[in-house]
């Protein structure tokens, strides 16, 4: 969970140990809980696998995702990361 890795030192430091110790195991790191900009930017910086938050969308219907996908232009999400590619995870637990 991503909190205030762009203004406490420390939870960025934790941030960075995390992905050590998966890229150490060869492991990807989903970050979760991106809710700013600036959050977005370290994440990039410390090339992150992945991530989900707020930033990029709200949760929402399947329906309602598959509208925002096919409109010219891409999503919210794709136009903020610059990318085409956006992966629908299906959650196990719903």
């Amino acid at each position: 969970l991503v909190r205030a890795v762009d203004s406490s030192d420390e939870e960025a430091a934790v941030m960075r140990a995390v992905f050590g110790l998966a890229r150490g195991l060869k492991l990807p790191v989903l970050a979760e809980g991106v809710e700013t900009d600036a959050e977005l930017t370290f994440l990039r910086q410390e090339a992150c696998d992945a991530i989900q938050g707020y930033l990029l969308g709200r949760p929402c219907p399947i329906s309602d995702f598959a509208q925002h996908t096919s409109r010219k232009g891409g999503t919210p999400a794709s136009r903020r990361l610059g990318t085409q590619e956006l992966r629908l995870v299906k959650n196990s637990a719903a």
